[in-house]
């Protein structure tokens, strides 16, 4: 929850907006979250909010009707814009990619999650990005292998991505070392089936699903 009083359940909106919005109002900058449409309903009460502003910064880069004509107006006001990305869909033949390259050709600055993002975006634009890592959410910690007995393992993400674990799960499992492996994701009843057929004593294995 941020001072705005405001959350999202997807961890994506929640480290690249949320999180980063409630830490600048604490610093004491005024920020905002333009929220839109996609039928573009609401966008010229969005194209006034931006006058006046220092920068606005395009996250989640969903909305391909409304961002590049929000990203043209904010340029035309002479407002500087920044293109934010987590998602690597540079490589898509479609409108999502071909939205991506756009927004990340077109705005003054880009910033991106991870140093791999930030190769994309060269591969693709030649232009240079910034890296800015996720925040955490709770205490920082010091990762360090050292499992014991048991690896205890965590799996945090979007469930487009749960395929990456089902195809690594015996890779980890052939290093020999008993593992309880918890997935915390979208309640989906695949995923949930998958948890229970893959905790199998036989394997030295047990994978515990949590929404």
């Amino acid at each position: 929850m941020t001072p705005a009083g405001v959350h999202s359940v997807l961890a994506s909106y929640r480290y690249r907006m949320l999180i980063p919005l409630g830490v600048l109002q604490q610093r004491g900058h005024e920020v905002k979250i333009i929220a839109q449409n996609p039928d573009t309903r609401g966008l010229d009460s969005a194209i006034e909010q931006l006058r006046g502003a220092d920068a606005v910064i395009f996250a989640k880069n969903d909305l391909w009707n409304v961002n590049e004509r929000l990203l043209a107006a904010a340029q035309q006001l002479n407002v500087a814009t920044v293109a934010d990305f987590c998602d690597d869909y540079f490589g898509n033949r479609d409108r999502r990619g071909e939205h991506y390259l756009v927004m990340a050709v077109r705005a003054d600055a880009i910033s991106v999650s991870t140093p791999f993002l930030a190769r994309r975006v060269a591969e693709e634009t030649s232009r240079e990005a910034t890296v800015i890592v996720d925040p955490y959410e709770g205490p920082r910690g010091a990762a360090k292998w050292a499992p014991g007995r048991q690896l205890r393992a965590l799996w945090f993400g979007h469930h487009v991505n749960f395929p990456g674990l089902q195809k690594s799960l015996d890779v980890m499992l052939s290093a020999g070392i008993p593992m309880h492996l918890v997935v915390m994701t979208v309640n989906r009843p695949d995923i949930v089936q998958w948890c229970g057929a893959n905790s199998a004593p036989a394997r030295d294995c047990a994978v515990e699903f949590r929404e």
